[in-house]
């Protein structure tokens, strides 16, 4: 349970990832009691009931439509926000300075891993109505679509995620953490626990895989098993053909009728040998070659 309030998700969000792992008795009981127990939590939930979000088609495809908006000042610092309209896989990214430079330049970090969307959906801050943000998306192919003036509910997607991230973040300043460590729990939480909507993680959606967790340890892998038992077999496979230089040995004979004595001059790769034989330095593979005792 506390891996699973790693970040200070919701009742909500803990049991959507808590259900993709494991299973008890009690289970709903047991994570509603966790949530009301954290104090943090209590202390920073919002009073308002969530707004609304303006109704946007669904989109075709992941990362067709990002929705971004800047939260802050927040912890001395401002924060871009972006979150894929699909499959809710969000970005937050902490700037010291909101200039439209500066976004660019973020967007450009964000959008070099995960590609350029189609349309990217914002408020009418001076950074996205700016000339050279304007330049910035014509330049990459991006349709730049700017919310009604007073009305920030055209942008619901990002003006939601903004209150989320607040409110858990707030939540997590008593973790003890340092701001970049509650940031990564926040972000990797949110992209792997699956959505009430759809039953799948961001990751899902966005990248095709869930992403590795701690918790994925508990879930039986024969395969990764059966792989594990190969490598220590062939671990020991190793020390047992293993010959040190200037061991004394014997070599099978080239008409594989005997085996004769030689000393081990160098190892030249995982199971090959130069030996020392009395005609000279001759190359053999691990297999020709076999421990010999001398009394």
């Amino acid at each position: 349970m506390k891996f699973l309030h790693n970040g200070h998700p919701g009742i909500s969000a803990m049991k959507a990832l808590a259900r993709f792992y494991v299973w008890w008795p009690s289970i709903d009981d047991d994570l509603d009691m966790w949530v009301k127990r954290c104090s943090k939590c209590q202390e920073n939930r919002p009073n308002v009931a969530e707004l609304p979000v303006y109704s946007w088609s669904v989109p075709d495809e992941p990362w067709e439509r990002v929705h971004v908006d800047f939260a802050g000042p927040f912890e001395g610092k401002y924060w871009l926000v972006l979150c894929d309209a699909l499959s809710k896989w969000i970005e937050i990214k902490p700037m010291s300075t909101i200039t439209t430079s500066r976004l660019c330049s973020e967007l450009d970090t964000i959008f070099t891993s995960l590609g350029l969307p189609q349309i990217i959906v914002s408020d009418n801050g001076p950074q996205f109505a700016s000339q050279e943000f304007h330049e910035y998306c014509r330049y990459n192919g991006i349709r730049h679509v700017k919310s009604s003036p007073y009305h920030p509910r055209t942008n619901g997607l990002a003006e939601r995620l903004v209150r989320t991230f607040k409110t858990r973040m707030s939540a997590s300043i008593s973790d003890g953490l340092s701001l970049k460590k509650r940031l990564e729990n926040f972000l990797f939480t949110y992209r792997i626990t699956p959505r009430i909507d759809t039953g799948k993680s961001p990751a899902e959606i966005l990248l095709g895989r869930q992403l590795r967790c701690l918790l994925d340890n508990i879930k039986p892998n024969p395969r990764m098993s059966l792989r594990f038992k190969q490598f220590q077999a062939n671990i020991e496979h190793d020390k047992e053909i293993y010959f040190n230089p200037g061991e004394t040995v014997f070599v099978r004979s080239r008409d594989n009728k005997s085996w004769k004595p030689a000393t081990v001059a160098r190892r030249t790769h995982r199971y090959s040998y130069l030996i020392n034989t009395p005609i000279g330095v001759k190359k053999y593979h691990a297999d020709q070659i076999r421990k010999r005792v001398i009394e």
